[in-house]
């Protein structure tokens, strides 16, 4: 079992004790801020700033590949919560819209 984290804006994936930590590349400047386990538990769903704003991608929770930017928005998309199987995500986009997402 692995945690993951984000730090400074940074992602990381540990053993629950802390004595492997991986730091992930995401490939860019920007922070990372929300991470969340997908339902194959190798992969990561999370939200970083893309021009300030919070946008979701995905990426391999070994370190391998590059991120997948799932939204492209100019208003930020937060506060995401998991279904309990992981399919599907709900997160709020800007300051009036629900949003649901196949995972």
């Amino acid at each position: 079992k692995k945690i993951a984290f984000s730090s400074r804006g940074e992602i990381f994936v540990s053993d629950p004790e802390g004595k492997f930590i991986q730091k992930i590349n995401k490939g860019n400047a920007e922070r990372a801020i929300e991470i969340k386990w997908l339902s194959d538990n190798k992969t990561l769903l999370f939200n970083q700033t893309v021009g300030g704003y919070q946008n979701i991608f995905t990426i391999s929770a070994d370190g391998t590949g590059s991120p997948k930017q799932i939204t492209n928005d100019k208003k930020d998309n937060r506060s995401i919560v998991l279904n309990k199987s992981r399919s599907k995500a709900v997160y709020l986009s800007g300051r009036d819209e629900v949003r649901l997402l196949d995972t």
